[in-house]
């Protein structure tokens, strides 16, 4: 008696409980945005509504049947419409699962890419330095205006992103060291080595293109007074490898936030006997050497990446040698990606790639298609729910309809069969392979085998042997172009009976399919008679 009240006041309940637990971002309706949340749950609302619609009026249509046994039958709609909401219910779920793992797979290969992009990048600095190198192989005494051409040829600034620019740094013995500064005052104007200290070796920058005003503030700089120049420096002479520097400030800074930078030697020697180290260490002439300021380096390689990922960079597996960060210290907001933390193999040295989601990633995720999924799913059990209870109420009518089909089809198949038994014309009925699966009355009297000796046999038996070949290829050839169904022709020929005498023919083909199935059908009509007519005619 109550129950449309009941109806009312469960729909409010869980609507209530709905909208309290999404603003509380929790529930199955919390997005990583308000605005998302609440598309989510106004599609719910509206779908619970209506379902509650349904349950009323399904009460009411309840109480008028109760008295029959059409009453019980409405339970099953019902069974429907839950199993409906369950299956949709894990649609749903399905969808989200499939978009944290699609959005996961992106972020990954978005992560995969950067790091592949900064390897490969650092590996083309080191060829063009290597390059660089090469001169000394060929000419010792590297001139200032020789160093000029050489990388204003190689345009490294269109060519070689990133790169601050290309340098050498001679290394030079505290005996040697006055003698080296007056050789270069005599080519750069000012030069000196700088910071101004006594030592046992130097390495001053020697030649540094493009000389703009940022490299001119490096050219002198001793990189073995610094410790962290030095290391590296050191590493690579012992090695006679590529060798990456920690974290630096570069000479070529001036701002008040300067950026961290770094430095990528390659070693260059006298001679050619490398072998040990010691030998090494005594060939050793001075630095090819490309110095980087980090922010400008990852603007070239991020790119368009730069607003989807949060970037950190760190020097080894130090958290606290930060070499790149593009992000402020606010946490990101949550998001089923993962981030990713991936080391970077590079010139004698590890660099840390931590990587997370940023906001503009999280805002591309699809939510849309588990919405969709969400709201068809339930709009398709409700439509589902209505049609089964219809469909209760036409069953009978359905049934018997479906009986009466059936004897018709019956009826007519009868009336087929007795037409070609009764035929004089001879139907045969015939493959897509070319066998005989159905061969007539008439068939058997006009060439004297019986159906079953032609059942299963090739149309080819039927045929002067003039004819066979074509058949086979005209068969093939209809197969090909779409079938049996396109098949309609009429022509004269010759038909050869069980005595292997030839006769004239007039025969009707075509096609059709049935369950998938080519069929050919061909009428012969015997043509003798006519023929000797004609013939006698003729010699009247």
């Amino acid at each position: 008696r109550d129950g449309g009240r009941c109806v009312t006041l469960c729909v409010l309940v869980v609507v209530a409980v709905a909208i309290g637990f999404t603003l509380q971002s929790r529930g199955p309706f919390a997005e990583t945005d308000l605005n998302s949340a609440l598309i989510s749950l106004d599609s719910f609302v509206a779908l619970w509504c209506i379902a509650g619609l349904a349950l009323a009026a399904d009460l009411c249509e309840r109480r008028r049947l109760e008295q029959g046994a059409d009453g019980r039958a409405l339970i099953i709609p019902w069974l429907v419409l839950l199993a409906g909401v369950a299956l949709t219910t894990w649609a749903w779920q399905q969808a989200q699962l499939n978009r944290r793992a699609l959005s996961q797979a992106y972020f990954d290969d978005l992560s995969l890419r950067l790091a592949n992009r900064t390897v490969e990048r650092l590996k083309s600095y080191e060829h063009i330095l290597q390059a660089a190198s090469g001169l000394f192989a060929v000419k010792v005494n590297i001139t200032a205006q020789d160093w000029h051409q050489f990388v204003s040829h190689q345009a490294i600034r269109s060519h070689y992103l990133g790169m601050q620019g290309m340098g050498y740094a001679r290394f030079v013995t505290a005996a040697d060291k006055r003698d080296f500064e007056l050789e270069q005052q005599r080519q750069i104007k000012g030069y000196e080595i700088k910071p101004a200290g006594e030592h046992d070796f130097y390495a001053p920058v020697t030649f540094l293109e493009p000389a703009d005003w940022r490299n001119q503030r490096a050219m002198g700089l001793d990189l073995y007074a610094e410790t962290v120049r030095r290391e590296a420096l050191l590493l690579a002479r012992d090695t006679g490898q590529a060798t990456m520097s920690g974290k630096i400030t570069l000479a070529q800074e001036s701002s008040p936030n300067p950026q961290a930078g770094f430095l990528l030697y390659i070693p260059v020697y006298r001679g050619s006997d490398l072998g040990t180290p010691q030998q090494r260490q005594d060939a050793f002439m001075g630095l090819v050497y490309s110095p980087f300021r980090m922010n400008d380096l990852m603007a070239t390689i991020l790119l368009s990446d730069a607003d989807l990922l949060r970037v950190s960079i760190y020097d080894g597996n130090q958290r606290r040698a930060a070499m790149y960060v593009n992000h402020d210290d606010k946490p990101a907001l949550n998001s089923d990606i993962q981030a990713k933390t991936i080391r970077l193999k590079l010139p004698n040295r590890d660099w840390t790639l931590h990587v997370a989601q940023s906001a503009k990633l999280i805002q591309r995720q699809d939510f849309q298609k588990e919405r969709i999924v969400l709201v068809a799913g339930m709009l398709i059990s409700m439509l589902l729910f209505g049609l089964l209870r219809n469909l209760l109420l036409t069953h009978i009518k359905a049934v018997h309809l479906s009986e009466e089909m059936a004897s018709s089809l019956k009826a007519a198949e009868a009336k087929f069969s007795s037409l070609v038994d009764n035929s004089f014309e001879a139907i045969i009925i015939a493959d897509y392979h070319g066998r005989i699966v159905s061969f007539n009355p008439g068939a058997v009297s006009m060439f004297g085998y019986s159906a079953e000796e032609m059942r299963g046999k090739e149309l080819t038996e039927l045929m002067p042997e003039r004819y066979r070949h074509a058949h086979l290829i005209g068969l093939a050839r209809r197969i090909e172009d779409g079938g049996a169904s396109k098949l309609s022709r009429q022509v004269e020929l010759c038909a050869l009976n069980r005595q292997g005498q030839e006769f004239p023919v007039f025969l009707s083909l075509s096609g059709w399919q049935s369950d998938g199935v080519d069929y050919f059908g061909a009428i012969l009509t015997n043509l003798s008679q006519r023929k000797q007519v004609e013939a006698d005619l003729e010699k009247a």
